[in-house]
């Protein structure tokens, strides 16, 4: 009775109130429709939900995936397999180690999507040689670490590597020829032969997938228009760029170039002092990167370097600019940017006023002599090397569906403009990985592309050969390996031969300053020389000096050995201020724009080529370095610097005699370069320890020394100087590069014997 009685009474006020008051009749009639609403829309969600999940869930068991959490017991799994699968799973996924948990399933609880799960796949077959990984055989992460253990192979038992499938629209019939680059700037070149080749493939990697001319330009004008909306994200004109070959680094570096910006490839494993020394004097503010790879070089590289004085993140994430873009944004570039004739493009990112001498980018040396010296390199340089680089490529047999492997690392500058820039200014397809040393998987990745053109150092060719060993099969497809960086032994030739590669194996010689190539051999010409001059317009040329007095440089005789000389639009215009105090130019022949290379060589008599152009038949010998480093992976390695870091912690003795010293040797023939430490018996620290020193001071990655030599005493000449060439032989016995024959000669000179001096 008395609830009757207040609800009664509350209803008639209500109805009182309501009667007289007409927004308060609104408002009651407003609240039933949201409520209503409310209501509606939460019973319609829940019901959404569960039929799309009921649909995703189809949908994967069909296209074979397990989302059922598999049950897994984890003492069946030994703890090292299951700790180096959670590892891996958090790389790929991006996510931090500790929140991935045995039972995590790899979609719903991870986070992984297809492509990441193909990622996971491919690393699990190259890992531990296990063959046909269906998505099906991974659920959980337990289940992944279950499954290898119960899959891989036992000791001694051969497994077949297996082709895996091209992906559906790869594979072109009809595809326009490569032409040369059109265009004085960069962006313009890649604008132009997109227009050209719109619906047609142009890049791929496993990320990604293949993707068109016309998705690519879609991806380049959102990150541009996203970098000059946002000029506080993207302060300066030099913005870092760090990531490894990909379509990404593509896409982002053609954006920053749109943009305006002067993208500066950031060479990761240079060192802490070494990177901030780049991040100084290239005064980068923002460092372009992505998640997923700064989480896989964490434990390798300091990051902590990739930060401001005042304690700013200078690392921006392409996924977190993801994020931020809309819907919109995307069907607008798609629809309407992408279709921009080349004019509107120049238009709309005020790209009139660039040149062709302007800087495209910013590459490092390797730091061989000191701190890496910054090299811009210009539109013009660039382009005139494509060009170069192409016709000696497409001269042989050009092909309409040749597919570059793109391996070699950005800042790299063969992968930057061989990898990089040709293909997508001229129009032949490239693939991309990320590592050049994943032998196994580069086998998978050109069988996978059908990938006919290999660029790469000889060590990683001769790698992808010695992979592919068991099943040759798998490089049918290479018609064309194109190498460079470091001496082509004989062996990698013969091995191409062996495995049916086409037109076989040409070498490249070139440097950073030059684009880098300025020589390379023609493919059908024996591989006598490093290879015939491009001649571009106008021609690239190669001098052979010597220094009549300091400063003065004359000719040699023809066939004489003397210092590399180049000059041309393929040649940087000087370094980066501030990188280092090198006058690179000498003068010659009244001129002086002529750069030293600091290599020794010698040129054959020069038969002209094609009338216009094109490439001669001028051979160019290689014959040393007129300094002490040398070339490992690519890289130049300087042993007075080394030396120098050694020597600063363990001391001369007490007649002033060094008791510490670093020696290196270039084994042409192996394709194998050694760094060895040389130490008196008094010193009792082993490698470690001084490589230990070294890293603490900089020096890591392939500058390191491998080896170490207890000797009796430094070996010196007579002036008091180090005999380089005794240490060379100690280098060169200690890691059994010489002959039983040259063993006994030396042994036959007794008191005089260069072994006399090893403990």
């Amino acid at each position: 009775v008395l609830m009757h009685l207040v609800s009664g009474s509350i209803a008639m006020l209500g109805g009182s109130l309501l009667w007289h008051s007409k927004l308060a009749h609104m408002l009651f009639i407003t609240s039933i429709l949201i409520g209503a609403c409310w209501n509606s829309a939460e019973h319609y969600f829940d019901d959404f939900s569960r039929k799309y999940e009921e649909d995703l869930t189809a949908r994967l068991s069909k296209a074979g995936y397990n989302v059922k959490k598999a049950q897994i017991k984890l003492d069946e799994i030994p703890e090292d397999i299951l700790n180096k699968t959670i590892d891996k799973v958090a790389q790929i996924a991006g996510v931090k180690k500790d929140s991935v948990k045995p039972d995590n399933h790899l979609m719903f609880d991870v986070g992984m999507q297809s492509i990441t799960v193909s990622e996971l796949i491919g690393w699990i077959e190259a890992e531990y040689n296990i063959q046909d990984v269906a998505p099906a055989d991974l659920s959980t992460v337990a289940s992944v670490a279950w499954m290898i253990n119960a899959k891989k192979p036992k000791p001694g038992e051969e497994v077949e590597i297996k082709a895996p499938d091209t992906p559906e629209g790869w594979v072109e019939r009809k595809r326009p020829d490569p032409i040369a680059p059109e265009g004085d700037i960069l962006p313009v070149a890649f604008w132009n032969n997109a227009m050209r080749l719109r619906n047609h493939v142009a890049i791929a990697d496993d990320t990604t997938g293949p993707m068109t001319y016309k998705r690519m330009q879609t991806a380049v004008v959102l990150l541009a228009d996203y970098i000059q909306r946002h000029p506080e994200i993207f302060p300066g004109e030099h913005i870092g760029l760090m990531l490894p070959a990909s379509s990404g680094v593509a896409i982002m570096a053609f954006a920053l170039m749109m943009a305006g910006k002067v993208p500066v490839m950031i060479n990761w494993t240079h060192g802490s002092s070494n990177l901030i020394h780049v991040l100084k004097t290239a005064k980068i503010k923002c460092v372009l990167t992505a998640k997923k790879f700064t989480t896989r070089i964490a434990p390798t590289v300091n990051l902590e370097v990739f930060k401001s004085e005042s304690g700013k993140d200078l690392m921006v994430f392409y996924e977190d600019i993801k994020e931020q873009l809309y819907i919109t944004d995307m069907m607008y570039a798609s629809v309407f940017l992408s279709r921009m004739t080349t004019a509107q493009v120049m238009d709309r990112y005020q790209l009139h006023d660039k040149k062709s001498s302007d800087p495209a980018v910013i590459l490092f040396t390797s730091g061989s002599e000191s701190a890496p010296k910054g090299v811009p390199l210009s539109h013009g340089n660039i382009l005139s090397n494509v060009a170069g680089i192409v016709d000696v490529m497409l001269r042989s047999k050009p092909e309409k569906t040749d597919t570059l492997m793109g391996c070699l690392p950005p800042f790299h500058s063969f992968g930057w403009t061989a990898t990089t820039c040709a293909p997508l200014t001229t129009g032949i397809k490239v693939a991309y990985y990320v590592s050049p040393t994943d032998s196994k998987q580069l086998v998978l990745q050109i069988a996978k592309w059908q990938a006919s053109i290999f660029l790469g150092t000889p060590r990683f060719l001769s790698g992808v050969f010695a992979a592919a060993a068991r099943s040759p099969e798998l490089l049918k497809s290479l018609r064309l390996c194109v190498t460079g960086a470091e001496k082509l032994p004989n062996l990698v030739i013969e091995k191409a031969k062996e495995y049916g590669v086409e037109d076989g194996v040409i070498e490249g010689y070139g440097i950073t300053e030059t684009s880098p190539v300025l020589s390379v051999n023609v493919p059908g010409q024996p591989n006598e020389g490093v290879g015939s001059v491009i001649r571009t317009k106008p021609p690239t040329e190669v001098a052979i000096v010597k220094e009549e007095k300091a400063g003065k440089f004359v000719s040699v005789s023809p066939g004489e050995k003397g210092l590399i000389l180049a000059r041309g639009p393929s040649v940087f215009g000087g370094y980066l201020p501030g990188t280092t105090k090198k006058v690179p130019f000498v003068e010659y022949n009244g001129s002086k724009d002529w750069y030293d290379t600091g290599d020794l060589g010698r040129l054959e008599a020069k038969k002209e080529g094609k009338e216009g152009g094109g490439v001669g038949e001028a051979k160019l010998y290689l014959m040393g370095r007129t300094k002490r480093f040398v070339k490992y992976a690519g890289e130049m390695v300087s042993l007075p610097k080394i030396e120098k870091c050694l020597q600063s912690r363990w001391k001369a003795d007490s007649d002033g005699q060094a008791t510490i010293a670093c020696e290196g040797y270039e084994a042409t023939e192996e394709g194998k370069t050694v760094i060895s430490i040389l130490a008196v018996g008094s010193i009792r620290d082993d490698l470690k320890d001084f490589q230990n020193h070294l890293k603490s001071n900089g020096i890591d990655g392939v500058h390191l020394p491998q080896r170490l030599i207890r000797v009796k005493e430094i070996p010196l000449l007579a002036t008091g100087k180090a005999a380089l060439g005794v240490m060379k032989w100690l280098v060169k016995y200690d890691a059994g590069f010489l002959t039983e024959k040259e063993v006994k000669e030396d042994a036959d000179l007794k008191d005089e014997s260069k072994a006399r001096y090893l403990l």
